[in-house]
C-alpha cells in the first residue's frame, strides 16, 4: 500500500468550522490532533493509497510503529477487496474521547448530507448545536455508514495498543477489534440515501452488519491479516465482546433475527459435520448486501419461498411479516409456525 505524506485536514477550508468549540478545544484542533486517514487510488482497497489528513495520523503512519499500523489497516481494507460498495469508504478516524468522536461523526455526516442544516447550510450556530447534542449520545464503537469509518475511544484504544504492543498485546483485544472492524467495515458497503433513511431500517442494517461480521471464520481471517492469528487453542466466540452499549441484548437479538430469516432461507454458515462453508456466506452476502437495506426483506421473502416450497403468491405477506420481526428473534419463530402452515 502506497503512503503519502500529510496534507491539511479536510475542513481547514472552512474557517468558522474549525474554530468551532468543543469543550476546552475546537473542532479544528482535534481533527488536526486525532487520526485522519484518507484512502485515495483505484483498484481494490488493499491497495489504496493511505493520505495522513493530520498530525496525528502523520504519527500512526510514519512513527516507530508504522509497520504495524500499516499492516492492520491493509488487512482491514483488504476486506473489502472486491466487494461491490467498496468504494464509498473514504477514509478513516479514531478517537480519544466521546468529545472527538463527536466531532469526527459529525463531520463525517455532514459530508455524507446526514446533518443538511449544518455545515451545509453554512450556519456556526446549528453547527454547534449540533456538537453539543451529539457529544454525550455518541456510542463508544458505533459509525454510521458516511464514506468514513469514525471508531469511538473504546476500540481506538484497543487499537493503538495492537499497533504499539503487537503480539503482547491482549488477544481478546485484537478479537474485539477484529469484530468492530468487520461490523463497521458492513456498514461501508451498504447502499445509502441520506433522503430515504427510515428509523424502521436501523434493526435491519445493524442486524445485517452484525450476521455477517460474526460469521464463522471472518474474525479470525481478519485477524491473520492483521498479523495477529489466533494461537494454538484460541477460539472466537462473539457473544463474549458485547457492543460497549447498554443496546448489547438489542444488538444480539437483531443478530439472531437475521440469523433466524437466513436459516429459513437455507442458509446456515455450517455444514451439518460443522464445517464452515464459504459458500453460504457468499449466499449471505447477495442476500443481505450491494442493494439498499429496505430491499433486504425482499430478497429474503423470496429466497424464503423458493426455499421452503411457498406459493409466491404469499411473498407479499412474507415480506412484510419479514418487516415486523423488528429484531425480536420471538417472531422470527412465529413466522416459521406460519410457514409450516403454509407450506404447499
Amino acid at each position: 500500500m502506497q503512503l503519502d505524506r500529510p496534507i491539511l485536514n479536510r475542513w481547514t477550508h472552512t474557517p468558522w468550522v474549525s474554530k468551532t468549540p468543543v469543550d476546552d478545544r475546537t473542532v479544528g484542533g482535534i481533527l488536526d490532533e486525532e487520526v485522519q486517514i484518507g484512502f485515495e487510488g483505484d483498484g481494490p482497497m488493499s491497495s489504496r493509497r493511505l493520505v495522513p489528513l493530520s498530525a496525528g495520523a502523520h504519527e500512526l503512519l510514519f512513527g516507530p510503529h508504522r509497520d504495524a499500523a500499516r499492516r492492520l489497516i491493509t488487512g482491514t481494507l483488504a476486506t473489502l477487496d472486491g466487494l461491490e460498495g467498496a468504494a464509498n469508504l473514504r477514509g478513516m478516524s479514531m478517537s480519544s474521547d466521546q468529545a472527538s468522536f463527536a466531532t469526527n461523526l459529525l463531520m463525517s455526516n455532514t459530508e455524507a448530507g446526514f446533518y443538511p442544516d449544518s455545515v451545509a447550510a453554512s450556519d456556526p450556530v446549528q453547527f454547534e448545536r449540533s456538537m453539543v447534542s451529539l457529544i454525550p449520545s455518541v456510542r463508544a464503537a458505533k459509525a454510521q455508514n458516511t464514506g468514513w469509518l469514525d471508531l469511538g475511544p473504546r476500540v481506538s484504544a484497543k487499537l493503538r495498543g495492537l499497533v504499539e504492543h503487537g503480539a503482547e498485546a491482549p488477544r481478546e483485544d485484537a478479537t474485539e477489534v477484529a469484530l468492530t472492524l468487520l461490523h463497521e467495515l458492513q456498514h461501508s458497503i451498504t447502499p445509502h440515501d441520506p433522503n430515504t433513511v427510515r428509523d424502521s431500517d436501523v434493526w435491519l442494517e445493524e442486524g445485517v452488519a452484525e450476521t455477517l461480521a460474526w460469521w464463522p471464520g471472518q474474525a479470525a481471517a481478519l485477524r491473520e491479516r492483521m498479523g495477529l492469528p489466533l494461537r494454538a487453542g484460541e477460539t472466537i466466540d462473539p457473544w463474549s465482546v458485547p457492543p460497549d452499549s447498554v443496546a448489547s441484548t438489542e444488538y444480539r437479538n437483531r443478530h439472531r433475527s437475521i440469523q433466524g430469516l437466513l436459516g429459513l432461507a437455507g442458509v446456515e454458515p455450517r455444514t451439518d459435520d460443522g464445517t464452515i462453508d464459504p459458500g453460504q456466506h457468499d449466499r449471505a452476502m447477495q442476500l443481505l448486501q450491494g442493494d439498499v437495506i429496505d430491499r433486504v426483506p425482499r430478497n429474503l421473502s423470496r429466497a424464503i419461498v423458493r426455499h421452503q416450497h411457498l406459493d409466491e403468491s404469499l411473498e407479499p405477506e412474507l415480506r412484510q411479516r419479514i418487516v415486523d420481526v423488528a429484531g425480536d428473534p420471538a417472531r422470527v419463530d412465529e413466522l416459521g409456525a406460519w410457514i409450516e402452515v403454509n407450506r404447499r
